[in-house]
This record gives structure tokens, sequence and C-alpha cells, in this order.
């Protein structure tokens, strides 16, 4: 996805919604904050990943 990125090489959506892509990609570390900022980061996309995990495991147990 080319679309993620400025020319600068930042995000161009500003954080927290700058750190994933489409189809369950996430990044961190790229917004010029530090380590600060990429432990931010990190916590917003595991925080994203556990949800979805989460919601697929309700959808799967009620299909079962």
């Amino acid at each position: 996805d080319t679309d993620l990125f400025s020319a600068e090489g930042k995000p161009k959506l500003p954080f927290p919604n700058g750190c994933s892509g489409e189809n369950g990609i996430y990044f961190v570390g790229f917004a010029g904050k530090g380590l600060l900022g990429a432990s931010a980061d990190a916590i917003e996309s595991a925080l994203r990943i556990s949800e979805r995990w989460t919601s697929r495991s309700k959808k799967r147990d009620l299909v079962l």
C-alpha cells in the first residue's frame, strides 16, 4: 500500500490511526516520536489485534 506514508517517510494519518494498513498489516515507530512514540504505536497495534482476535473468536463460537 503506497498511500500509508508521506514523502518524508512518516504515516499520513495521525496517531493512533496511522499504525495500521489494510489486510491486518501493522507498523510501529515511524511517527518520528522516539521510543515513547514507538511504544505507544506498539500498544495501540496490540490492542487492535486483540480486539480483532476476540471478535473473530466470538463469531466462530456462534457458528459452532
